[in-house]
């Protein structure tokens, strides 16, 4: 009977949902998406008495090891991000001198370094980490204080995907340079960047959070390589005892900056095994197969498994 058996496997992932954020659209629309890409420096109204100009800014990633458990995904990234002034009138460093730096509801007190600069720190979520490659904006104020007058916007982008795909995108743009982020590519304008980060994790600056509760929508699992071997196969009282070697590659295919799938395999996890066992070649004329775990609705007339009709016996957790 070993000759006349067939196994289909349906493999199916859970306990873990990969977030898709479907807030996270590029909106034509968005005015900061447009002065963005021209390049556009013209100054806000509330910062025509400003005496202090912003010649540099951007910032780098730090170092961080969070996690979640099981599935070894990055839950945030960790930004140390700067600005560097000059007076407005001599063009002169601004050097040793207090400003505030604005981020949202929250206000941290810095003081430009011996380069004119300042730096401050924030933990940006990864509400989704199995997301299309994009870049976020980023708006933060610098609010002058005692000899210095007037905000100063600055606005920053963000690709948190760059370093977990090693793409080669910059992870970090100052978007008032203008050209860094080319035509086409997705940048995501920071009012829908605001809610989505207050809607889809913790959002923490200097040890302060806003929780929020996540949206999520499912990834479709991809299996590569896939590969089943018979390991034994004998006859044992009531049946037969067979033991089966599954081995194969899960993945998730997302988009890059250009909208191309790729390919992204999961190196950590766990995954529920669903199984058919289906006998072939019975029959007078051997034509014929029966399906030994599920309903014979699960298969169609050529004894094929449909993949939708339902859900198989269970195997077991890997």
């Amino acid at each position: 009977m070993s000759s006349s058996k067939r196994f289909i496997f349906s493999i199916l992932a859970s306990g873990f949902l990969f977030n898709l954020m479907g807030c996270w659209k590029p909106s034509s629309t968005d005015k900061s998406e447009t002065a963005a890409f021209s390049g556009d420096s013209k100054e806000d109204l509330s910062e025509a008495h400003t005496n202090f100009t912003v010649f540099k800014a951007g910032g780098d990633s730090l170092p961080t090891k969070e996690a979640s458990p099981e599935w070894k995904l990055a839950l945030a990234r960790h930004y140390d991000f700067y600005a560097c002034l000059k007076d407005r009138a001599t063009r002169n460093l601004i050097i040793g001198i207090p400003f505030r730096v604005r981020l949202e509801d929250l206000a941290i007190d810095v003081r430009t370094d011996e380069n004119g600069c300042l730096h401050w720190q924030e933990r940006i979520p990864i509400a989704d980490y199995f997301g299309d490659e994009l870049y976020m904006e980023l708006e933060r104020v610098i609010e002058a204080e005692g000899i210095y007058n007037g905000p100063r916007r600055v606005k920053i982008a963000i690709n948190p995907w760059a370093a977990f795909r090693k793409s080669g995108n910059r992870e970090i743009i100052w978007l008032q340079t203008g050209g860094e982020v080319p035509q086409g590519i997705k940048l995501i304008g920071k009012e829908q960047v605001r809610t989505v980060l207050h809607k889809g994790g913790s959002v923490q600056y200097q040890n302060q959070s806003v929780e929020a509760i996540p949206q999520a929508k499912t990834k479709e699992l991809w299996m590569d390589n896939v590969s089943i071997q018979v390991q034994s196969n004998k006859e044992v009282d009531g049946g037969y005892f067979v033991e089966v070697n599954l081995t194969m590659n899960p993945l998730v295919k997302i988009g890059d900056l250009v909208g191309s799938p790729t390919p992204i395999p999961l190196k950590s996890g766990k995954f529920m095994i669903y199984a058919n066992i289906v006998a072939t070649n019975l029959g007078l004329n051997r034509d014929q197969t029966l399906n030994l775990t599920g309903s014979d609705e699960d298969f169609d007339s050529n004894g094929n498994y449909i993949a939708n009709s339902g859900m198989p016996p269970s195997v077991g957790v890997i």
